[in-house]
């Protein structure tokens, strides 16, 4: 492929991006702190929390590849309830030892924290408090298979970009709904 063609490809995938509302999170350069970078086995050095359209539900959080992030109401805020098995399921949002998570987006920065990960001893970014998962059911961005499933002792559901729970239900199968 020739430079010219290289160009024309990533600029066509910055037009994509930015149609499908992810232009933000792609300029901001970041990535989830559960993933490893590009470069090798490095972890990032910035964990992006941003916003994006979600399916049915509105502007809700998401990670850098526009995955819905998600509360796990038993966790009541700052305190990690969900344990080794659940977060199999539903993989939190880890921060970066040497780093930091940031807001892009509608994302408010003064929202975001981080609490102690009891299973894995680094810490979980949190939003208003809340700490924050992705579901590996959401194999697309901007789509919330998660959103108020009952799973690993409690309702999951996405977050507003001004920290309230957004508690809006959505259809599921029963094979998707579990105790």
């Amino acid at each position: 492929m020739s430079t010219t063609q290289r160009a024309l490809a990533v600029g066509l995938v910055v037009v994509l991006a930015a149609a499908a509302g992810l232009l933000p999170l792609i300029n901001a350069g970041g990535s989830t702190g559960s993933s490893k970078a590009a470069t090798g086995s490095k972890a990032p050095k910035t964990v992006l929390v941003g916003t994006a359209v979600v399916h049915d539900l509105g502007v809700a959080l998401v990670d850098s590849a526009g995955r819905p992030l998600y509360m796990f109401a038993p966790d009541e805020r700052t305190h990690v309830s969900c344990n080794a098995v659940c977060q199999k399921i539903w993989p939190p949002l880890t921060a970066p030892r040497r780093g930091s998570a940031r807001a892009v987006g509608a994302a408010r920065q003064a929202l975001i924290g981080s609490a102690p990960n009891p299973v894995a001893h680094d810490r979980i970014v949190t939003y208003d408090g809340w700490p924050l998962y992705t579901y590996v059911l959401d194999k697309a961005p901007r789509v919330a298979n998660g959103q108020n499933v009952v799973l690993n002792g409690g309702y999951w559901w996405v977050l507003r970009p001004n920290g309230q729970v957004n508690r809006k239900p959505v259809p599921h199968s029963t094979a998707i709904v579990g105790s």
